[in-house]
């Protein structure tokens, strides 16, 4: 109802995304507080990487999947996450995340807007 939304482009397709609730960006951060931290040891291995991958991924088709869910209540949400891991390229979840976390205000803020006005 209050929520903003934005039609997503990608490769000829189209959805509308919308700010996640409250209650989902709680939702969130609970959702990223259980996933496992990944060591540095061992930075520069494949291994590191394919972990930092998947875990974006993860993330962000699990951000994606609960902004989505407002335009299909009636789809799961959990099915969705995983719709979008499977069928989605990088580069479209990489995107779409980018505008989720601008319509729910989740943009980390730069050294220059965080630092107080004198």
């Amino acid at each position: 109802m209050f929520l903003k939304k934005e039609t997503f482009k990608y490769n000829g397709q189209s959805v509308v995304l919308h700010q996640i609730s409250a209650l989902q960006r709680v939702e969130y951060f609970d959702y990223l507080a259980s996933k496992e931290a990944i060591s540095d040891e061992g930075s520069e291995s494949l291994r590191h990487t394919a972990q930092l991958v998947r875990l974006n991924v993860d993330v962000n088709a699990w951000l994606i999947s609960r902004s989505l869910s407002h335009e299909t209540p009636e789809c799961d949400e959990n099915e969705l996450h995983q719709t979008i891991q499977k069928t989605w390229p990088s580069e479209a979840i990489n995107e779409a995340v980018e505008i989720v976390l601008a319509l729910s205000g989740m943009h980390p803020k730069s050294a220059d807007e965080a630092a107080p006005s004198a």
